[in-house]
């Protein structure tokens, strides 16, 4: 079957890829490979290029069937599985033209797509992450501990913001500049954006949902609290109020990944918040 590829150039392709991707969602939900917000929380750090120059479209008859997005050592693929011998194809790309090394990915549960990594050399190493879901309406209420208080992220809050993920993930990555940026992609959602502040006025907890309305989906990513806050309820709270925020304005599906290792005391909190696991993400290499 024959493919035409481009590259995304222009801020109209990542319009494109934005819908593209929404419609994926709603044709292959709960089990889609990635949401709207995905993509934007992926760009965090290119606040300097406006228009990422090296995620591939594949087009077919004018249409865009597939993204790749590939990074130093993985490539993250969304794409329609309507289209026959697509993945395949896919797959066979990949093989020819990227590293052996550089990971693919499938949900458990999807055994053609695993049929056809094998068939092109690639063997499946353990999971990485978990898929959590659930509907907000179902979603069980906690209360912020005493001196806790929840809202939006505003402008007097992105420094603090940056640095609770800083300390949450002990990592460098995240700045105030980075997170002003976070602030004007096209998925981001200010109303759920939130934060738990101590009483000093810092940010303690933070979780950045995205939430696309056109398919009724809430992503939750990242999720973090500074380390001298854990095991006081206050990560459990914040999700649980914005999940409330979630069922009020009618939105349906919620979805959040943990790493999968199962002493990650992650998963246990997202259970307690109602939320189910309901597959693995698993990385194949042809090494």
């Amino acid at each position: 079957m024959s493919y035409t590829y481009t590259l995304v150039a222009t801020t109209s392709d990542l319009t494109a890829v934005l819908a593209f991707v929404a419609r994926m969602t709603t044709q292959q939900w709960p089990l889609a490979m990635a949401l709207t917000g995905d993509l934007d929380w992926w760009r965090r750090a290119d606040f300097v290029a406006t228009t990422p120059s090296h995620i591939q479209l594949w087009h077919r008859d004018d249409h865009i069937v597939a993204v790749l997005w590939p990074t130093a050592d993985q490539i993250d693929i969304i794409y329609d599985d309507a289209v026959p011998q697509l993945w395949n194809d896919i797959v066979a790309y990949c093989a020819q033209h990227h590293a052996p090394t550089c990971k693919l990915w499938t949900l458990s549960g999807q055994q053609a797509r695993a049929h056809a990594l094998r068939t092109h050399g690639y063997h499946a190493l353990p999971a990485e992450l978990l898929v959590h879901h659930q509907d907000p309406r179902w979603a069980p209420v906690h209360q912020a501990p005493t001196g806790i208080h929840i809202c939006s992220v505003n402008d007097t809050l992105v420094a603090s913001r940056a640095a609770a993920q800083r300390d949450a993930f002990q990592s460098t990555k995240m700045s105030a500049a980075i997170y002003q940026h976070v602030r004007q992609l096209p998925s981001y959602s200010p109303a759920y954006d939130t934060v738990a502040l101590n009483e000093a006025g810092e940010v303690v907890a933070f979780a950045t949902v995205w939430v696309d309305a056109t398919t009724s989906t809430a992503l939750f990513e990242p999720v973090g609290c500074r380390h001298a806050y854990h095991r006081q309820g206050i990560t459990k709270a914040l999700i649980s109020t914005v999940l409330q925020q979630l069922a009020h304005a009618g939105i349906a599906h919620a979805r959040v990944l943990s790493e999968a290792h199962p002493t990650n005391p992650a998963i246990r909190l997202y259970h307690s918040c109602g939320f189910i696991t309901i597959a693995e993400l698993i990385p194949w290499q042809r090494v």
